[in-house]
Parts: C-alpha cells; sequence; structure tokens
C-alpha cells in the first residue's frame, strides 16, 4: 500500500483520514508495558526511558479511549486510525499544555510502541498502516502554541481548578480506596483498568510516574508472599532508591 505524505502546511483534522486503520487489542498495551517492565528490571532501560516510554503509552492510551466513540472498544478491541491519532494527541494538548520536547517524546514513543506491537502481534507495519505522519510534530504545533498564549484570566482560572482538584477530603480517600479493592477483583488484564488504578494512586499519594510504575500488589521472596499494596490496612510501600521503601498510611475501608 503506497502511503500519502501529508504537507506540513495544512496542521488540521482534515490532513488524516479514516480510510487505513487497525484493530488490536487493549490487552496488547498491558503486555508491551509488561515487557518494558522486565526490559527495566534486567538493566536493559534507565529509570528516565523506562518512564517516557510508559508515560507516553499511558498517556495515548488516556486520550484515545476519552476521544473514541465507546461501541468501539467493546470486547476489548480498538480499531485505531490516523485521526484518531490526531484527535487524541489534540485533546491531550489541550487539557495538559505540555512543552513541545514532552510532547515530541510521547509522539516518538508511542509510535515506537504501535511499530513494535504491529509488527509483533499482527506481522504489519505501521508505515503502511497508520503512515508515520501523524506521529511529526510539525502537525501539532499550530494547537501546541494556541495552548500557551492564554490570557492572564484563563491561565489563573486555569490554576485555581488545578489547585482546588488537589485537596482530597477523607470521603475521597475512602471511596478511592474502595475503588482500587473493586478494581483488583476487575479484569486486570484490561489497560483502562490498570490506567485507572494508577491514577487513584497517583491522587491519593502524589507519588512520581517511575513509583506508580514499579508498583505491585504482591512479592515474592522465596516462597513468603508480601503485599505492596495492602488495601485492608491501606498502606502503599514505595520503593524508592535502591535500598529503600517509603510506606504511604491510607484510612482503611
Amino acid at each position: 500500500m503506497r502511503r500519502k505524505v501529508f504537507s506540513h502546511q495544512k496542521d488540521s483534522l482534515e490532513s488524516f483520514t479514516d480510510t487505513d486503520a487497525v484493530i488490536i487489542m487493549l490487552s496488547d498495551f498491558d503486555e508491551y508495558k509488561e515487557e518494558l517492565v522486565k526490559q527495566r528490571q534486567n538493566g536493559q532501560l534507565t529509570v528516565g526511558a523506562f518512564q517516557n516510554k510508559s508515560s507516553a503509552i499511558n498517556v495515548f492510551i488516556e486520550y484515545l479511549l476519552k476521544t473514541k466513540n465507546p461501541e468501539q472498544t467493546t470486547n476489548g478491541e480498538i480499531k485505531i486510525t490516523a485521526r484518531d491519532v490526531y484527535v487524541a494527541f489534540n485533546e491531550y494538548i489541550k487539557e495538559r499544555r505540555p512543552a513541545r520536547h514532552t510532547l515530541q517524546t510521547y509522539l516518538y514513543y508511542t509510535r515506537k510502541a504501535l511499530e513494535h506491537i504491529l509488527l509483533k502481534k499482527y506481522n504489519l507495519l505501521l508505515s503502511k498502516t497508520l503512515g508515520i505522519e501523524v506521529f511529526d510534530i510539525d502537525f501539532y504545533l499550530t494547537q501546541l502554541s494556541k495552548s500557551t498564549l492564554r490570557s492572564k484570566g484563563s491561565q489563573l482560572k486555569a490554576f485555581k481548578k488545578k489547585e482546588e482538584s488537589k485537596v482530597i477530603s477523607d470521603e475521597r480517600v475512602k471511596d478511592a480506596l474502595k475503588w482500587l479493592a473493586i478494581l483488583r477483583q476487575e479484569r486486570d488484564s484490561m489497560a483502562v483498568e490498570k490506567l485507572r488504578l494508577a491514577t487513584l494512586i497517583v491522587l491519593l499519594t502524589g507519588a512520581r510516574g517511575t513509583e506508580v510504575n514499579d508498583l505491585q500488589f504482591e512479592v515474592r521472596v522465596n516462597e513468603e508472599v508480601l503485599k505492596q499494596i495492602d488495601l485492608r490496612k491501606g498502606i502503599i510501600y514505595f520503593h524508592r532508591g535502591v535500598f529503600s521503601f517509603t510506606p504511604c498510611y491510607l484510612n482503611s475501608i
């Protein structure tokens, strides 16, 4: 299939169509992230590379699911088009207002993740299906500049909203812990469930992305099973440093 090369002069949704698409499983993203964990544990990835790759795929999944029609994500499958990728990252820009380097990093690692998944799982090339043009940061520069050129009033409003969202009441903590317990019993293989779980942990603890990615519900030492996340006691042990753990105490349900 011959790919159309888009002009960078047209920085709009019309540059991309729904003609070329791929259908993959949401669990493919889980397997990819598990591969990243193994690579990190084996010393094949630095902490920075691991965080960038994990954060990129988490952001992409979050905004892809947010902008897609729910009917298109049934039975664990999702149809992805070049337009879907473009819309997802534009929504990310509008909400998060990332730095140019951050956006470029996320675009690059999302592209690499999809290339890996498509080739390994479906024997497909990204360049022959979705194409690689949609991962070029030049297509997003106009939207990126719009997100930074805001009035002082709109900036203050956004700042206040962000600060107010940081206030967490006891009730919100208890509700979040209940959701943690519920999600633990549900489909652990679904990327969306793990994303919600990670989001809740960040909201409750303020943990960094690398610390959340490192979390496991259970850790085995020989035949003994230790809980890194103990929902009954309301404790999460974050691995901070080579030889140190920091417990984060939460209200028990």
